[in-house]
Parts: structure tokens; sequence; C-alpha cells
């Protein structure tokens, strides 16, 4: 699985690594992060790098209601953070690098 790692597929394993590893205090968002995390997991295993992308390209949406809520909260360099993050992962699926030159 291993064997052809790029930097093309940076975006998405950091993306399914960090989006597996829910953090107590985003209990509420928890379940969807980990299930977006397990399907790009999942899909890079199978080598559905197109699928990968369009996960990636839906983070951005759930980056800017995290980034909302944490923001309000009071933390407001880890609400920019969130913000920023989730375009980047986004950038990456619009483009479509995971799958690009396979």
């Amino acid at each position: 699985m291993f064997k052809d790692l790029s930097f093309r597929d940076v975006p998405a394993l950091i993306a399914g690594i960090t989006l597996t590893s829910a953090v107590p205090p985003m209990m509420l968002f928890g379940a969807r992060t980990t299930m977006l995390g397990t399907l790009i997991s999942i899909f890079y295993s199978q080598g559905k790098f197109e699928a990968v992308d369009s996960i990636l390209l839906i983070i951005p949406y759930a980056g800017l209601v995290e980034g909302y809520l944490v923001w309000k909260a009071g933390n407001r360099g880890k609400a920019v953070f969130r913000i920023v993050t989730g375009f980047f992962f986004g950038a990456c699926g619009l483009v479509g690098l995971t799958a690009s030159n396979r």
C-alpha cells in the first residue's frame, strides 16, 4: 500500500489520521469526523483515490462550523487553525491531489 507513497498522498493521510483521532473537547463532532477519517483511510487503502479527494473536498464545511464554534467558545487561535486547515484539505481535494498521476 505504501510502496508508491509520494507528496500528493500526504494531505489524505494526515486528514485520515487526524480525523480518526477525535479529542474530548470536540466530542460534538467526534462521530462525524471519525467517520470521515475512517472513510478516507478505507478508500485510500482500497486505491479509490477519487473518493478520497471527494471526501477531502467537503472538509472545509466541517472546518467552518467547528471554527465558528471554537471561536465563539473563546479560542480564536484554534478556530483560525481549524478553518485554514479545513480549506487546505478542501483545496487538495478540489485539485484531485490524491488521485493525480495514478
